[in-house]
């Protein structure tokens, strides 16, 4: 089969990432006791998330990396179903499925195994390629909303992204009284509905006068860049831009802290990292008398077997086909599966500045009938 291949981390991805034919098909044996609960699908379209980009880093190797090279980047995708494991009923052979990722590799290939847990049957009337953009990026982004609360104020920080060009609609949905979102798109996020949009290249949204008075702060912060934790906890009397955790005052993110603390290759390292992101919970709930004006920490994902992912995906795009919530693609398109188009789109991913989902088309759209 024809499917990409990378055959090292922690290199530039110009150096080993390549799409090429003759690749082995995953095997897939409907009778054996380890698929039970896995189809074999023939994947049209790969959405790419920022898992991708961190297993080819190779920073959380230990625990994230491929177990041989080379190895099949790439997790969320829509395909039709070729097999399912004997007893199977949530899906059939010839359905058109999207599934996320169960394991961050596999997806960029003709064809994967995914997990039938995670699947939702793609609506007719949608892409392959718009379906797959809600995989995790959509979910995520629905979670997070079902935090908002009608009247809220709420400042989305990377507006613009994959989870953020959902968020800030859903938001909407959920009844925000005002939304504010950084990102140097601001037409885009107009477009979105967004009331603001700050360009943080000539704007600190941090120091902005309006939004530190008691009527002007949010009540929601969404951090899904990274680092916005370190601001707030910099804030001095009376400068912080989110209500304190005992008005009420939300700081939630998918991100978890980068840097140092996330270069998993130890259980020293993840250790550390999972301790900082309790600390940060413990700190603004059981002890937040000590920091008045902080907000409460939460960190929140879409994804993973603690989460109701067919429910979650189906209610995202229920929203898309009434037309309330709009698929924004990096580029406008998805992007075409040969090797220069797999390496842009991993550009694209590992440099956080893609505008929507990067998805990748595999192959030709399904004909509707």
């Amino acid at each position: 089969m024809r499917a990409a291949q990378c055959t090292e981390l922690a290199r530039p991805v110009d150096e080993v990432l390549s799409v090429e034919d003759g690749v082995a098909q995953p095997s897939f044996d409907p009778s054996d006791p380890a698929m039970k609960g896995y189809a074999l699908v023939a994947v049209i379209a790969c959405g790419l998330a920022p898992g991708d980009a961190r297993v080819l880093s190779g920073r959380t190797q230990r625990f994230q990396g491929p177990p041989a090279f080379p190895y099949i980047p790439g997790g969320d995708v829509c395909g039709v179903v070729q097999a399912v494991a004997d007893g199977e009923t949530t899906v059939a052979v010839g359905d058109v499925v999207v599934a996320q990722f169960h394991q961050n590799r596999g997806g960029l290939a003709e064809f994967a195994i995914v997990k039938t847990a995670f699947c939702v049957h793609k609506p007719s009337g949608l892409s392959a390629a718009e379906a797959v953009a809600t995989a995790s990026s959509g979910a995520t982004a629905v979670v997070i909303a079902n935090r908002i609360k009608p009247g809220d104020r709420v400042l989305v920080l990377g507006g613009a992204g994959g989870v953020g060009t959902f968020l800030v609609q859903l938001a909407k949905i959920r009844g925000a009284a005002f939304v504010a979102a950084t990102s140097t798109q601001v037409d885009l996020l107009r477009e979105l509905g967004v009331d603001e949009v700050i360009d943080y290249r000539d704007t600190n949204v941090w120091t902005l006068p309006r939004f530190q008075t008691l009527e002007g702060r949010f009540d929601v912060v969404v951090d899904l860049v990274g680092l916005g934790w370190e601001r707030v906890t910099e804030a001095g009397p009376g400068e912080s831009i989110v209500r304190a955790a005992s008005k009420g005052g939300r700081f939630l993110t998918p991100v978890v802290p980068v840097g140092k603390w996330f270069d998993g290759n130890t259980v020293l390292e993840i250790s550390l990292l999972m301790f900082r992101i309790l600390s940060r919970k413990v700190d603004t709930t059981l002890f937040s008398f000590m920091h008045r004006e902080r907000p409460q920490y939460r960190l929140m994902q879409g994804v993973g077997d603690s989460t109701d992912v067919h429910g979650i995906l189906q209610e995202l795009l229920d929203h898309i086909i009434s037309g309330t919530v709009k698929v924004v693609l990096h580029t406008g398109t998805a992007i075409e599966f040969t090797t220069a188009g797999v390496i842009t789109a991993m550009k694209a991913q590992q440099g956080d500045h893609a505008h929507g989902k990067v998805v990748v088309q595999v192959a030709s759209e399904r004909k509707e009938h």
